[in-house]
C-alpha cells in the first residue's frame, strides 16, 4: 500500500509511520448503514479517498478507473457473491490493483467461509462487528507483509502459507522452493539443549 507509507505520517507504531490521508480505499458492503460504519473508521483513520459500493459491477468499475490501495470487502451482498470481485479483481484487475491487500470483514466465522474466502485471494479475514482498532491492526500487518503473490491456475493472490513449514502433511512439493525428495541424513547427532546453553553461555577468559 504505497500510499500508506508515503508523506506526512498520522499514525505510528512500533517505529513505523502510515499515513492514511492520501490512501486510496474501496469499500463493497451490501447497504448504506454498513458502507456509513467504515467510512467513519477509515476518516477517523484520517483516510480522505474511500471509494463505496454495495455491487460487485460498481466495484469493477471503480476498480477499473482508480488506482487503489486497499479493499475492505463483505462476501455476503445482497443476491451476490462478494469474493467474485476477489477473484476478479487477483485475475482481471489489471496492475497494480490485482496485487493490492484485500481484507474481508463477515459476520460469518465458519472455517468454511474463513477458506473460500482465503481461496478466491483475500489476505486477511475480519469477523464483524467492526472494532476500529483491530480493523486498524490489520491495515498495518498488510502495509507490512512481504508474503509473495503467487500466480497459478487455479489460485491468484497473496501466498497462503504464513510460514515456511514447507507443503502440508500429505502432500508432495508444490513450489519451486519446496524440498523433493527424503531428506539426508543429519551427519552428526543433534546437540543437546545443554550443550546449546553451554554454546551460548558467557565464558571468562584468562588474559
Amino acid at each position: 500500500m504505497r500510499r500508506l507509507v508515503d508523506g506526512d505520517a498520522k499514525f505510528e507504531t512500533a517505529g513505523e509511520t502510515f499515513n492514511f490521508e492520501t490512501a486510496n480505499v474501496l469499500l463493497l458492503e451490501q447497504g448504506a448503514p454498513g458502507l456509513d460504519i467504515l467510512v467513519q473508521i477509515f476518516a477517523g483513520f484520517g483516510t480522505r479517498n474511500c471509494y463505496k459500493s454495495v455491487t460487485v459491477e460498481a466495484a469493477e468499475g471503480l476498480a477499473r478507473r482508480c488506482p487503489l490501495d486497499l479493499v475492505v470487502v463483505d462476501p455476503a451482498l445482497h443476491g451476490e457473491d462478494g469474493l467474485a470481485f476477489v477473484r476478479w479483481l487477483r485475475r482481471s484487475g489489471g496492475e497494480p490493483n490485482r496485487t493490492i491487500p484485500v481484507i474481508a470483514v463477515s459476520a460469518n466465522g465458519a472455517r468454511s467461509a474463513v477458506s473460500a474466502a482465503r481461496d478466491a485471494g483475500v489476505s486477511h479475514y475480519l469477523l464483524k462487528p467492526i472494532v476500529p482498532a483491530v480493523l486498524f491492526s490489520r491495515v498495518v500487518r498488510v502495509a507490512r507483509e512481504t508474503r509473495a503473490f503467487v500466480v497459478a491456475q487455479s489460485y491468484v493472490g497473496p501466498d497462503r502459507r504464513f510460514k515456511s513449514e514447507g507443503p502440508p502433511l500429505g502432500c508432495g512439493p508444490r513450489r519451486a522452493s519446496d524440498l523433493r525428495g527424503p531428506a539426508a541424513k543429519a551427519p552428526a547427532p543433534n546437540l543437546s539443549q545443554g550443550e546449546i546453553d553451554m554454546m551460548l553461555k558467557p565464558q571468562r577468559a584468562n588474559l
